[in-house]
């Protein structure tokens, strides 16, 4: 081996299954070699790798940066220019190869009719092969997204499935057989078509209380999912149910009978074309009023999260002029320490929150608590959580209800010392928005005491039949409802 050179080989295989194989590819380039006493001492190979973008193929990458180097070979064998690759713009090819060809490496394809020499003929050649390796890349996309185009048009679906809600139908050629397709399983011949039905009835039970809830209630994506982790569902993938997953489920128009198919527009591609739909061809699940005003909640909640990752800077003023503004030093330093308080405090109604949800939990109760708001999510039922503390002997001022008109209930803890409920009042959202007192002594009367407990098993007992009682009504689907 120390009187031939040393050469390395590249081996592709694309995901077309027509493309010539690794091992036609290897037995090709060994009988080369042989023939020109060259010794093949490293293999670069990309398994499975269409040839249109080098970001998709690590093996070519790893060779383009090892020739920087001292490679220890000084000849790249491959078997014809399609392998190399068959990049959108034909110009590629040949830099990647000239690449090589500055840093001392040559670049041979072995199943072409043209040598390594920089000739006018050989160079020719070599650009038309290029130009034609690209087009045919072009014209099998164009002809692939016919073949998609004409699928979907005639009601069969491809792609990954939502999040929840549907499954997949293996349907025979003369549409005789049909059976249910698990994760993962394949259909049992290539001729066979895939339709999307609904999934069981409880899951897309599951799925309509999702988009209710989201379309018509103040619970954000975050309580949603973690209620529904709560009752223990996944996805048919087996995965947990994430907010990124919902929020994807919600974009989805399956959801309305809608199948899409294809590339956005920020999306580069081949071939530019335009998205596919065919209308209708899959069961729906919720009517249209309830599909707008999810798009509209998304559309908002996605520019909250664009003004809180891009805010606004904030007006910095001094410490003199904050005293000058409330008046004096000691003005500013009793603000401060009422603000202490007051965060205090609300820390104090966080940490209850999430233990009441716990316990809610534990009774059987699928409860989510969002402490920027103080508000429980239990299906269907938003109830807002209030502790307040004496302002006196034994008086407990309780503030006029002003941000709780999304919440059904109000739950107020009258807290004597710190993590310590006296008792509660569970409070209708109408009885908030009346003359509510604002002051209440140790003993409840009159009209609130119907509200009261003392018990908290007795106010678990009440929720739980609250739950029970507000769940979401059933909404019949404009089509039937088949598996």
């Amino acid at each position: 081996m120390s009187d031939q050179k040393r050469a390395a080989q590249y081996i592709r295989m694309s995901t077309d299954r027509q493309d010539i194989s690794p091992l036609l590819q290897r037995e090709a380039i060994a009988a080369f070699a042989s023939e020109h006493d060259l010794a093949i001492v490293r293999t670069y190979e990309d398994r499975g790798k269409s040839g249109v973008w080098i970001k998709n193929r690590p093996a070519l990458r790893k060779l383009l940066d090892d020739v920087k180097g001292d490679p220890g070979f000084d000849t790249v064998l491959v078997y014809d220019v399609p392998r190399w690759g068959r990049f959108d713009d034909d110009d590629a090819a040949a830099y990647y190869q000239y690449h090589c060809r500055l840093n001392g490496v040559q670049v041979i394809y072995v199943a072409e009719e043209f040598d390594s020499a920089p000739l006018m003929r050989n160079t020719i050649l070599k650009n038309i092969k290029r130009a034609m390796a690209s087009d045919y890349s072009r014209d099998l996309s164009r002809k692939s997204r016919a073949g998609q185009s004409l699928v979907i048009s005639l009601g069969f679906h491809m792609g990954a499935l939502p999040l929840l809600g549907f499954r997949r139908l293996s349907v025979s050629r003369d549409g005789a057989r049909r059976e249910l397709l698990e994760y993962g399983q394949l259909k049992r011949n290539l001729t066979d078509r895939v339709q999307w039905v609904l999934a069981p009835r409880e899951e897309v039970d599951l799925v309509r209380r999702i988009c209710i809830n989201y379309a018509t209630t103040t619970m954000d994506l975050s309580n949603i999912s973690a209620i529904v982790r709560a009752e223990g569902w996944r996805s048919a993938k087996g995965r947990q149910v994430t907010t990124m997953g919902l929020r994807k489920l919600l974009n989805n128009e399956a959801l309305i009978g809608n199948f899409v198919w294809g590339p956005d527009t920020s999306s580069v591609r081949l071939v530019p074309c335009a998205q596919t739909r065919q209308d209708g061809s899959v069961p729906r699940i919720i009517d249209d009023d309830t599909w707008l005003a999810i798009q509209h909640r998304l559309k908002v909640s996605s520019a909250e999260v664009h003004n809180a990752v891009n805010p606004r800077p904030p007006n910095q003023k001094t410490e003199s002029t904050q005293a000058n503004r409330f008046r004096g030093q000691q003005n500013l330093q009793n603000l401060m320490c009422a603000r202490e308080i007051s965060e205090e405090r609300r820390s104090h109604t966080r940490a209850f929150g999430f233990a009441l949800a716990l316990e809610l939990r534990a009774y059987g109760i699928s409860a989510a608590y969002e402490p920027s708001r103080h508000l429980f999510s239990i299906w269907g039922v938003p109830l807002q959580l209030k502790l307040v503390w004496p302002s006196g002997m034994d008086v407990w001022h309780i503030p006029k209800n002003r941000r709780t008109h999304c919440a059904k209930f109000v739950l107020v803890a009258r807290m004597e010392t710190a993590y310590h409920a006296v008792d509660f009042l569970l409070l209708p959202q109408s009885i908030m928005r009346m003359r509510f007192p604002y002051e209440l002594g140790r003993k409840v009367d009159g009209l609130l005491k119907r509200h009261w407990y003392t018990d908290p098993q007795e106010l678990m007992a009440r929720l739980f039949k609250i739950a029970a009682d507000g769940a979401l009504p059933q909404i019949a689907s404009p089509h039937a409802v088949t598996h």
